[in-house]
């Protein structure tokens, strides 16, 4: 409800980008999580438009492809680093 808002209707998004950076920062790891499915979503469930406006707030991002690559292979460390210390745990 809010991505429509946020992208232009309501609210210019370089000011919400400025007071509200935590959102935006939570959106982009939210973003970076589902994208990789989120076309195969789509057709599934048959909603071609399911998240279209949450996508577009995250393609206006500036370097939005670059954030996203970034936050995938933090989450690959971090993945990896969970799965070494339950190795551990259990070994």
């Amino acid at each position: 409800m809010l991505c429509p808002a946020i992208g232009g209707l309501l609210l210019p998004f370089n000011k919400f980008t400025g007071a509200n950076i935590c959102f935006i920062a939570t959106s982009v790891f939210i973003f970076a999580k589902i994208e990789p499915v989120l076309e195969e979503l789509r057709q599934q469930w048959n909603q071609p438009d399911m998240l279209k406006h949450f996508e577009t707030l995250i393609r206006r991002i500036p370097e939005n492809k670059e954030k996203l690559a970034a936050i995938r292979e933090r989450i690959k460390m971090i993945t990896a680093m969970m799965t070494e210390r339950a190795q551990a745990a259990n070994a």
